[in-house]
């Protein structure tokens, strides 16, 4: 039987150090978590559902385990994943391989014209049809028009979601939705809930940004990123 959701705020879009470029520790989640009891959190990783997987065994009522998965056309993100998804592949591939799951399909930053792994036209427009959330609002995207431009990829079929994209302690819980406490944490049910989930949108700021960039290099040059 799926738990149920100890929490009525959920950061939908959480890097911890399994994502290269995140500084976030398995510690801090466990922080975050006991600081703020509202609160649950997806974690997902690039192409990584191990520390997400830690987690939910330690808080099972408050993690979400997910995974942004690169495929050969772009990123998509996989929730309520009980395996990794491999990297690499075709967009519909990687679909199949998260609703065989009974996954949810969640497309991040679709239209972010600074990042290198967003779908292209084409591909978006093929997981348009086969996706159940679009990320409209992420913390992390520069320019505002390309969060307000994802609005309009909306329709009767998608539900609208936001999320941190926390790579810093501090981004956590930024951005959030607020549903209703006692939600079961399973694709259906938690789906249901989001339909009716009030979006809490906040940009991230520049400091935090150019943390990431720091610590990036740092890790570069050490070649060092641990848990």
């Amino acid at each position: 039987m799926a738990p149920i959701a100890d929490f009525t705020k959920i950061d939908l879009h959480v890097h911890t150090r399994a994502t290269f470029g995140s500084s976030i520790s398995l510690k801090n989640i466990e922080d975050f978590l006991k600081k703020n009891p509202d609160f649950g959190l997806a974690i997902t990783d690039v192409n990584s559902i191990e520390n997400a997987a830690l987690l939910k065994a330690k808080y099972p009522e408050k993690i979400i385990v997910g995974s942004q998965i690169i495929t050969r056309q772009g990123a998509v993100t996989g929730l309520f994943l009980k395996e990794p998804v491999p990297s690499g592949r075709d967009i519909n591939w990687t679909i199949d391989a998260i609703i065989v799951q009974d996954g949810l399909v969640y497309i991040p930053h679709p239209l972010d014209g600074a990042r290198k792994n967003v779908l292209d036209a084409a591909s978006l427009n093929l997981a348009l049809k086969r996706c159940d959330i679009i990320e409209i609002f992420n913390s992390r995207t520069i320019y505002s028009d390309d969060n307000k431009k994802a609005i309009n990829l909306l329709s009767s079929d998608i539900i609208p979601a936001c999320g941190s994209d926390a790579h810093t302690i501090g981004e956590l819980g930024q951005t959030y939705m607020e549903i209703s406490r006692g939600t079961g944490l399973n694709s259906s049910d938690f789906l249901a809930a989001l339909k009716y989930a009030e979006l809490i949108c906040k940009k991230a700021s520049t400091a935090s940004l150019l943390r990431t960039k720091l610590y990036i290099k740092y890790n570069k040059i050490f070649k060092k990123q641990v848990k």
